[in-house]
């Protein structure tokens, strides 16, 4: 069954999300099929500890095809599992998860209140970075809260030195501490949302080759959008390079038909509004009417 949760997780770099749902959800009912049966406590906890795992990768699938109220409902059951478990980085990652939803529902304030609660389960162990950096740096970049980002950042890699990274990029949907690429991915949108645009660029430089060569798609996808943003600021923008960019995220992404990739290049597209005349901006927003998602 872990073996199991780790496919799920790591199909999700391949393929599309709703097929990831159903594998997911298949293994789910599975799990709770066997919870009605009657096993010697340790083989209990470890069945709710596989439960909430699957349970947290459905919410962000259902939250990744476009179906939020499902996402947090999926959410709430992995945390109560989380805690019936006992087991606090199960619970620090859905406390990620449930600030990722907030986040790109532009509930900041929610993203980051969930993302410090998150901080007490996970007591300053790996499962610390991903909420420093991906919680907390992101949002409090959007809340205009530069030194704040500036700190957390530090304190998600001040974290990772402490352990050692087995894979350089790990996938999208893992369970492991966020590696150092994925790090600087999500620096980067925090600096980019802080108005700190070099700094956005000195990390997605370093990340979108890793993603690529280790096809990534999500974080690819991802980190491709940021980096074109970068191009839309300072003295001499650059909307026709930032439009490629945004273009090479779509087709990087297509087959992941992700609600994450649609929303943030449709974020692309107000700021890039002034330029919507370029023909590569122009191809962009082409691209974003003519995308389809299912529903969870």
């Amino acid at each position: 069954m872990e073996a199991n949760v780790e496919v799920v997780g790591r199909r999700y770099e391949t393929s599309d999300a709703a097929t990831v749902y159903l594998i997911a959800l298949k293994q789910r009912r599975w799990v709770a099929e066997l919870m009605t049966g009657h096993q010697h406590p340790a083989q209990r906890r470890h069945l709710y500890l596989v439960g909430g795992k699957l349970s947290g990768l459905l919410g962000y699938l259902a939250f990744d095809l476009g179906n939020e109220l499902v996402a947090r409902a999926y959410c709430n059951e992995a945390m109560s599992l989380a805690k019936a478990a006992g087991h606090g980085d199960l619970a620090a990652w859905v406390r990620g998860t449930q600030s990722f939803i907030a986040y790109y529902g532009g509930r900041y304030r929610e993203a980051l209140d969930l993302a410090r609660d998150g901080q007490r389960y996970a007591r300053g162990g790996p499962a610390s970075i991903r909420l420093a950096i991906s919680g907390e740096a992101r949002t409090l970049g959007k809340l205009g809260d530069a030194a704040g980002v500036d700190e957390a950042v530090g304190r998600a890699l001040t974290a990772h030195a402490k352990i050692h990274d087995a894979d350089p990029v790990g996938y999208f949907l893992s369970f492991d501490p966020f590696t150092a690429s994925r790090i600087a991915g999500n620096a980067a949108s925090a600096y980019l949302a802080a108005g700190a645009h070099e700094r956005a660029r000195e990390f997605t430089d370093q990340a979108i080759p890793i993603f690529a060569a280790a096809e990534s798609t999500a974080s690819h996808a991802l980190t491709l959008v940021d980096a074109s943003l970068t191009y839309l600021a300072g003295p001499s923008p650059e909307p026709d390079r930032a439009g490629a960019l945004v273009s090479q995220a779509l087709a990087v992404g297509a087959d992941l038909r992700s609600e994450v990739v649609a929303r943030r290049a449709k974020d692309f597209l107000t700021t890039a509004a002034p330029w919507r005349t370029v023909p590569e901006i122009a191809s962009v927003a082409d691209a974003v009417k003519a995308w389809r998602m299912p529903t969870a």
